[in-house]
C-alpha cells in the first residue's frame, strides 16, 4: 500500500496482450517525454510470445524510445520458464543494459533480494526508508501471486522473498507497498476475468 496520504495508482485492467503492448508503449512515450526514462515492473507470467512480438513492433515503430526503456523484474515466479522468459525478453529488443532481471539464486533467495534491492535504490537513486515510483506496472490476474501478503515489517522493504504454493520454491517479488507506488498499474487476467482481477488487485491495494 503506498505511504499514508499518498495516492493509489490507476489500475486498468487490459483485454489481451495486444492491448498491454500499446498501453505500454503510449504510457512510455508520456513518461520520456515528462522524466527523461520509463520503469517497467513486469511479472513474467505476462510475458509471452504475442506480448513480447507486439512491444517489439511498438517500440520499432518508435525507436527513440528504446533507450529511455528500463524494464524490471515484479517478482521472478515464472513457472520454470526462465530460459523462455530470457528468451522473450531477447525479442523485444532492449538494450542489455536496459533490463535488469538477474535470475534468484535458488540456494540463496535472500542474498537475491538484497542484491535487487540495492539495484534497485542505485537505480532511482532513493535514501533508505525511501521506495521506488515506478511509472508503471503490469502483473497478472493472479492476484495472489502479483501482490504477496506482507505485514508492517514489510513497510519500507523494496524487494521480499516468497513461497510458491504450487512448487514449494522461494522468490523474490517487489513489496506490495512498491506496486501500490506505482504511477499505474496494469493488469493482464485470464480470459473472461478482467473485471473481477482488477477490482480485486485495487481492493487489495487499499
Amino acid at each position: 500500500m503506498p505511504r499514508s496520504g499518498e495516492p493509489l495508482p490507476e489500475v486498468t485492467g487490459l483485454a489481451c496482450p495486444f492491448d498491454a503492448a500499446a498501453r505500454i508503449v503510449d504510457l512510455a512515450a508520456c513518461s520520456v517525454a515528462a522524466r527523461g526514462r520509463f520503469s517497467l515492473a513486469l511479472s513474467p507470467a505476462c510475458l509471452g510470445p504475442v506480448l513480447a512480438d507486439a512491444l517489439a513492433c511498438g517500440l520499432a515503430a518508435r525507436l527513440a524510445l528504446r533507450d529511455r526503456i528500463h524494464l524490471f523484474f515484479a517478482d521472478t515466479r515464472h513457472g520454470g520458464r526462465a530460459l523462455d522468459v530470457i528468451h522473450l525478453l531477447g525479442r523485444i529488443a532492449l538494450p542489455a543494459r536496459a533490463l535488469h532481471v538477474s535470475p534468484i539464486d535458488a540456494c540463496d533467495p535472500l542474498r537475491s533480494a538484497a542484491r535487487y534491492e540495492q539495484e534497485l535504490r542505485g537505480w532511482f537513486g532513493i535514501a533508505p526508508g525511501q521506495l521506488p515510483a515506478f511509472d508503471c506496472a503490469l502483473l497478472a490476474g493472479d492476484v495472489r501471486a502479483a501482490l504477496p501478503d506482507y505485514s508492517d515489517a514489510d513497510i519500507d522493504r523494496i524487494v521480499t522473498t516468497r513461497t510458491d504454493p504450487a512448487t514449494g520454491r522461494r522468490y523474490v517479488a517487489l513489496a506490495r507497498p512498491v506496486l501500490a507506488g506505482a504511477r499505474r498499474l496494469l493488469v493482464l487476467p485470464p480470459a473472461g476475468s478482467s473485471a473481477t482481477a482488477v477490482a480485486d488487485i485495487a481492493e487489495s491495494l487499499q
